[in-house]
């Protein structure tokens, strides 16, 4: 009988980890994205931003290992930059996690909508409306049980992706790949960063490798490879089918060629991952707020949910421009807050030659620079489109 070592058993579960927390519900997204910017143009910065976010993800397993103790993003950067930064570094992972929470909603009200309108019928802002209520109110009283639930389901999440994938594949129309109209080139920029998400879970990977945790240097880039090589599987075999067809949540387009089974099934289990990513956002904002700043849960709960609701009473209506600009924008800044840490950390404990994971200072500031300009185009896209 094969039997693995403990350091291979970490590093699967490690990676494991990792893979779940990185593939969620942006991946319906990109296709309508990528046939928005031309399939080539978006698979480019599938590419791209893959590299950087595993360079990005390296970046922060180096501050995590080597910095005492345990931390979230904002407690990394309140301890190497003071209070004051922790606090704007706590406030741009906050308002990540709202923006997040609002996609959640208007995609996960789209899987709701596809499932039972031919049941119950009801306009989409109805199912908004219901799951936005709904959530917060379970949101309200916690969840010890959504880690374990999120694990599962994400699980089934990547069962029916790799079976639309497979089922994609056969039909696939490769003129479709290149007779889009290429008009909107930044539109990827924001749903792909988005989609590779995964940054705050750095510090539980170190702790679930335990004393392997130098094994993080081979893990986090052969999942951040993992993921790439799925989504642009994924992408390639919806937008092979559907073409310019392609819906915003990728799944109702597919369904209408694939057959009724592709909408039931992609509908069902990007909903239950959905509402569990939606309660587990949820929940962190509350839990920060509540234990970190002193704040009631009752007001914990009212901001978390009261900020999302705010937003789309004013109009943030569309998942595709959500997922845009709250990985355009906040996933950019929480990427330079990543590399700032680095540098803080690179240069105050890794003196030796080989001592820890190593990236050129010009590098490091071209990172810096892309987000820093990537963060206001996005801003002005967001308003021009």
């Amino acid at each position: 009988m094969f039997h693995l070592s403990a350091a291979r058993r970490a590093q699967l579960s490690a990676g494991e980890s990792l893979v779940g927390a990185m593939i969620g519900v942006g991946v319906f997204g990109l296709p309508f994205a990528f046939v928005r910017s031309g399939f080539f143009v978006g698979m480019t910065y599938l590419v791209v931003l893959g590299f950087v976010t595993m360079t990005l993800q390296m970046m922060m397993a180096e501050v995590a290992l080597q910095t005492k103790g345990r931390h979230r993003i904002a407690g990394y950067v309140q301890h190497y930059f003071g209070r004051r930064w922790g606090f704007l570094s706590a406030f741009v992972t906050i308002a990540m996690a709202w923006g997040a929470i609002v996609a959640y909603v208007l995609v996960g009200s789209q899987f709701l909508h596809a499932l039972l309108f031919p049941i119950i019928g009801g306009d989409v802002a109805l199912y908004q409306a219901g799951f936005l209520v709904a959530g917060f109110l379970v949101a309200l009283r916690g969840l010890k049980l959504v880690a374990k639930a999120e694990m599962y389901l994400v699980g089934a999440l990547l069962v029916a992706l790799v079976v639309i994938i497979v089922r994609g594949l056969f039909e696939i129309d490769t003129s479709k790949l290149v007779t889009q109209d290429g008009f909107d080139l930044f539109l990827p920029y924001g749903v792909v960063l988005f989609s590779l998400g995964g940054m705050t879970v750095i510090p539980e990977i170190k702790d679930m490798l335990g004393r392997y945790q130098s094994s993080m240097r081979v893990v986090i880039p052969w999942s951040v490879i993992l993921v790439v090589i799925l989504y642009g599987l994924f992408v390639t075999a919806v937008v092979g089918v559907t073409g310019g067809a392609t819906t915003e949540a990728a799944i109702a387009g597919l369904g209408s060629v694939l057959g009724t089974w592709v909408l039931v099934v992609g509908s069902l289990f990007g909903f239950f991952a959905v509402i569990t990513s939606f309660l587990i956002q949820a929940i962190s904002v509350q839990d920060l707020l509540e234990y970190d700043y002193n704040f009631t849960r009752l007001f914990a709960w009212f901001a978390t949910l009261s900020i999302p609701t705010i937003a789309m009473i004013a109009g943030a209506r569309d998942f595709i421009e959500v997922m845009s600009f709250t990985g355009g924008v906040f996933g950019g800044l929480i990427g330079i807050i990543a590399v700032a840490l680095y540098i803080r950390v690179r240069n105050r404990f890794c003196l030796k030659s080989n001592s820890c994971f190593s990236i050129p200072n010009w590098f490091c500031w071209l990172i810096l620079v892309l987000f820093l300009l990537g963060a206001i185009i996005e801003i002005y896209f967001s308003f021009a489109r």
